[in-house]
């Protein structure tokens, strides 16, 4: 909750609009009370209150979410439905938290007026012009054709939505934090000590004995699980892909002409307009400055004399997102002012400056092209009608490699572990839908097949058999007898150096000198630690602290330490004494820059924490009905 609020506070509209802010959890977070409502109307999704998002919304903005995840994440996951079940939960906490605090903005007269709206949406970012930074209806209408909006949807989605942060912004604006507390938390962060260190170091101590057979048994046994090969399964598999069952050479010259002509349309690039335009907030703004254009001037010279933007739209055509949003350029003659357009926008003046006329390639000029084409189409279509006669075989008995000749489909069998390797540690690469392969090969007992299974892109199929498997087992002693050896050595040599260790803190006194022993005993090395905070870290800026000496199992006593005692504990490579030399308490300064972040996070966080309860608070007016029945339907389907 506090983490969504930060986004809204420091985001911009179009981001959490289109990017989301989906926390991939089941818990809801505490808007009103959730009522399982089987009896919505099938049209209705969810009841918030007495707003209504409607079943097509819904499945539209699921549809969305699910997309932006595939393509970030991958196909393959978003075939669980556990993860689809997140999104749709994330996204209705999502909805109802906007609808909650809309309804309780609209309850209190909050109004955006239209123009504020309008300029807001124009200084967006995401809709500017890459060249000239400015507002560009080409960008606009192509950002909302990617993410399924209309304009009047989208206008809406966003008026809804800065309402609902112009109720919460001015608590997290007013939020403060206690100088006190800060005060605390800084002193308990930014508090140092410096201490004297002996560090035994295990690798380089020398081993007193050589390992007997019966040491080597005791880690062997000790340490049994490293020692275990993983399960194995042998598995044969058929795999059918498009690019398999069809030759692009075996294409003949007729059914490349008859694709060609059938689908002519993909080898013509339409004509286009080179459209300019000039932004009003109103028809009367726009019909004056129509009046004041000079016979044959162009939109440029007539917003340079009223001082005016002009915004390049680029090359459109008849395809665009924007063709029926201003269908009248398309229409209107070339080095010609529109009438006043309105839009959802506002209203417009525009020009067309320049025309493209349509090109069509010829057949000779993409018959390469086509023939690829057509292979896809046919292997397409030959590779469902062999999956078909692949799940008959299977059923009737007949082996994977048997299956594979009949069906033109490719025969695989190989042993492997869960990671897809094999016994001697090779990755298998030719394993289709991998994640998915290996899942299901794991899952069915010995002689079990799988069943005809689609690949999660949908490009292939493939059914596999578990033709034996091979359970955990210990590998012999003395196949490992060189790893736990070499274990068994570092376990002595660790033992080793604690003995050391211990011995040698055992002999400081207040008055003993760390160089002193350094060079009594060449096996511990001298060297001052710090100062060091309790996280383990320098607190002056790009000052190193040697990582040798430090471990959170040596952080721990040395801060409940007192100047002079001694603490010893283990080291990545080894153990460490340590005497602790003195104490630095911090002293908070509002100055520093350290200071003034932490200042402002706990400002942050007290802010979101109380927005998070006067979300609670306004939820308790509104509660929730969520139609069980539309969305178990829709999280059960794989997309």
């Amino acid at each position: 909750m506090i983490e969504y609020f930060r986004g809204l506070i420091k985001d911009s509209i179009i981001l959490k609009i289109f990017l989301g802010l989906l926390t991939l959890s089941f818990g809801i977070w505490g808007v009103g009370d959730f009522i399982g409502a089987g009896g919505l109307d099938p049209s209705i999704a969810l009841k918030i209150g007495k707003t209504e998002i409607r079943t097509d919304e819904f499945q539209r903005r699921y549809t969305s979410e699910l997309e932006r995840f595939k393509q970030s994440m991958g196909a393959t996951a978003t075939t669980e439905e556990s993860f689809r079940r997140a999104i749709v939960q994330a996204l209705i906490q999502d909805l109802t938290r906007t609808a909650t605090i809309d309804a309780a903005g609209r309850a209190m007269d909050v109004v955006i007026p239209r123009d504020t709206l309008f300029e807001l949406i124009r200084d967006e970012k995401a809709f500017a012009d890459p060249t000239s930074g400015q507002f560009s209806q080409m960008q606009f209408a192509q950002v909302l054709a990617q993410s399924n909006l209309t304009e009047r949807g989208f206008v809406d989605m966003f008026e809804q939505d800065l309402r609902s942060q112009r109720m919460i912004r001015p608590i997290a604006a007013n939020a403060g934090a206690p100088k006190s507390l800060v005060d605390a938390i800084f002193a308990y962060r930014n508090e140092t000590r410096v201490a004297d260190t002996l560090l035994v170091t295990a690798a380089t101590l020398p081993l007193a004995k050589t390992p007997t057979d019966d040491d080597i048994k005791k880690v062997y046994d000790a340490n049994i699980s490293t020692f275990t090969a993983p399960e194995y399964r042998k598995v044969s598999a058929v795999v059918l892909t498009a690019k398999g069952m069809v030759k692009p050479e075996d294409i003949t010259e007729a059914d490349l002409k008859a694709y060609y002509d059938q689908n002519n349309a993909r080898y013509k690039t339409p004509a286009k307009r080179h459209v300019v335009q000039v932004a009003f907030d109103s028809e009367e703004k726009a019909a004056a400055a129509k009046a004041e254009a000079k016979p044959g001037e162009s939109l440029a010279a007539l917003a340079a004399r009223l001082k005016a933007d002009v915004v390049d739209m680029g090359d459109l055509g008849q395809d665009s997102p924007l063709a029926k949003t201003i269908a009248v350029v398309f229409v209107l003659p070339a080095n010609e002012i529109s009438p006043p357009v309105q839009t959802d926008l506002g209203w417009h003046l525009f020009e067309v400056t320049s025309l493209t006329p349509e090109v069509v390639k010829s057949f000779d000029e993409v018959k390469d092209q086509v023939r690829t084409a057509v292979a896809a189409d046919k292997g397409t279509t030959a590779m469902y009608d062999a999956s078909v006669q692949l799940e008959d075989q299977v059923a009737a008995g007949a082996s994977m490699e048997e299956a594979a000749k009949l069906t033109n489909g490719a025969f695989y069998n190989f042993e492997m572990d869960r990671d897809g390797n094999t016994p001697f540690g090779a990755s298998i690469a030719n394993i289709p839908d991998r994640q998915a392969f290996i899942r299901t090969a794991f899952s069915l007992q010995a002689g079990a097949d799988s069943g005809l299974k689609e690949t999660a892109g949908r490009d292939g199929y493939y059914v596999l058999k578990v033709d034996g498997i091979t359970p955990p087992k210990p590998k012999p002693l003395a196949d490992v007898k060189a790893q736990a050896t070499v274990m068994w050595e570092k376990e002595e040599r660790t033992r080793m150096a604690k003995e050391i260790a211990d011995k040698a803190a055992a002999s400081i006194s207040p008055s003993t000198a760390f160089s002193a022993l350094e060079a009594a005993d060449k096996r511990l090395s001298y060297s001052q630690l710090g100062p060091v905070t309790r996280f383990g870290e320098s607190p002056a800026q790009g000052a190193p602290v040697d990582p040798r000496r430090v471990s959170p199992e040596l952080l721990e006593p040395l801060f409940k330490a007192k100047v002079g005692d001694v603490v010893t504990a283990p080291v990545v490579d080894g153990f460490v004494i340590a005497r602790v030399k003195e104490i630095r308490p911090a002293q908070p300064n509002v100055a520093e820059s350290g200071y003034s972040q932490l200042a402002e996070s706990i400002k942050a966080a007290i802010g979101n924490d109380l927005m998070e309860e006067m979300s609670k608070a306004f939820g308790k007016r509104y509660p929730l009905e969520i139609n069980n029945t539309m969305i178990d339907d829709l999280v059960s389907r794989q997309r």
